[in-house]
């Protein structure tokens, strides 16, 4: 089974990134129709209302492994709102569905991985593995970031984020 990650972007919002997530079919999509009160459903229903359709950046091809490995690095480098560290609303740092609290390393520990995906990990990990997405949202993601700074809050908090990663 093909399983993939995504991301929401919110467009009136100079796409910021609200929210990464990992599925097959058509999970990505599911959110559109949830109810319930999380800060992200709730964005959702707040963008809906006022006629903003959110971007879906699919990240496709992968085996689930992979999938829960990327979503978690995603999820460590925008940030994660209810933390303080970035924008995602995100209530967990991915791994396995509301499992993630403990992320794929616990749900993966006393398995090894395959060459094959130690070997997608390190390509991904340098960047390597060109994700086909449209021109459209390449131009949408690119607009968003013209005279962008970062402020020095933003950048020790991504400091913060970088360093508790590595201590995983």
């Amino acid at each position: 089974m093909e399983y993939y990650t995504y991301i929401y972007y919110d467009p009136s919002r100079n796409n910021e990134p609200i929210y990464v997530g990992k599925g097959k079919k058509l999970r990505a999509w599911r959110h559109l129709n949830l109810k319930g009160k999380s800060p992200f459903i709730s964005r959702l229903k707040h963008m809906n209302n006022n006629g903003i359709n959110p971007i879906i950046g699919i990240y496709a091809g992968y085996e689930e492994e992979f999938s829960h490995f990327l979503e978690e690095e995603l999820i460590a480098l925008f940030g994660r709102k209810d933390l303080g560290l970035g924008p995602l609303l995100n209530l967990t740092d991915g791994g396995e569905g509301t499992s993630g609290r403990t992320g794929h390393k616990a749900w993966n520990s006393g398995k090894s991985m395959s060459e094959e995906t130690k070997k997608k990990i390190s390509i991904a990990t340098k960047g390597l593995i060109k994700t086909p997405i449209t021109a459209e949202h390449r131009k949408a993601l690119s607009d968003s970031k013209i005279g962008i700074k970062f402020t020095d809050e933003h950048k020790a908090n991504l400091k913060i984020a970088r360093n508790n990663r590595k201590k995983k």
